[in-house]
């Protein structure tokens, strides 16, 4: 089994790209719990040399395939990004290949949630203003009806923002964060 393995000689990691190795890989697992029979020798030796440096040491891979893995350490509150590491039948991928790959992800499940989320929201505000008018009809229900349609006035509004801002956004705050790391780095490289 052929190794590819990539060391940073602690490089360190903003809080921002941090969050999207994070969301991009999304498991975490102390080195003392992993599963180092994928891992070269070389990482394993880097963990035993490292463990007496840092605070904290993890390893943090893609939760589905176990694919994409990589050692991060902590000291002094800063986090470290060590080592990643692949094989030839599960090759390393690259940071902007799997920002890539991330940002596309991340980008079609927004947009679909989002257009379930549109959806539902026309539909309550086609809830509130038959609802408003039936009641407008009935003189004994007037103010009823006037506070569904100002209700469903309110919810045309969110639904109207909410598209504005962009269908492809996430609706979890953690992946805006992760997305937004990613479109900077990318618009600056």
């Amino acid at each position: 089994m052929d190794i590819q393995f990539e060391t940073y000689t602690s490089r360190s990691v903003s809080e921002e790209e941090y969050v999207f190795w994070h969301q991009a890989l999304n498991r975490r697992s102390e080195v003392a719990h992993y599963n180092w029979s994928r891992a070269p020798r070389e990482v394993k030796q880097l963990v035993d040399r490292s463990s007496s440096s840092y605070d904290e040491l993890w390893v943090e891979f893609n939760w589905q395939t176990g694919n994409d893995p990589a050692l991060f350490g902590k000291k002094n509150g800063q986090i470290y990004i060590l080592a990643r590491w692949g094989t030839d039948e599960v090759p390393l991928r690259t940071e902007s290949q799997l920002m890539i790959s991330y940002r596309r992800r991340v980008e079609a499940e927004a947009t679909r949630d989002n257009g379930i989320l549109q959806f539902y929201w026309f539909l309550f505000t086609g809830l509130f203003v038959a609802g408003g008018i039936s009641f407008l009809t009935r003189s004994d229900l007037l103010y009823g009806g006037v506070a569904l349609l100002a209700l469903a006035l309110l919810l045309e509004v969110g639904r109207r923002r909410h598209k504005k801002r962009g269908l492809d956004r996430p609706i979890n705050v953690w992946e805006q964060k992760a997305l937004d790391f990613i479109k900077r780095r990318q618009v600056a490289g």
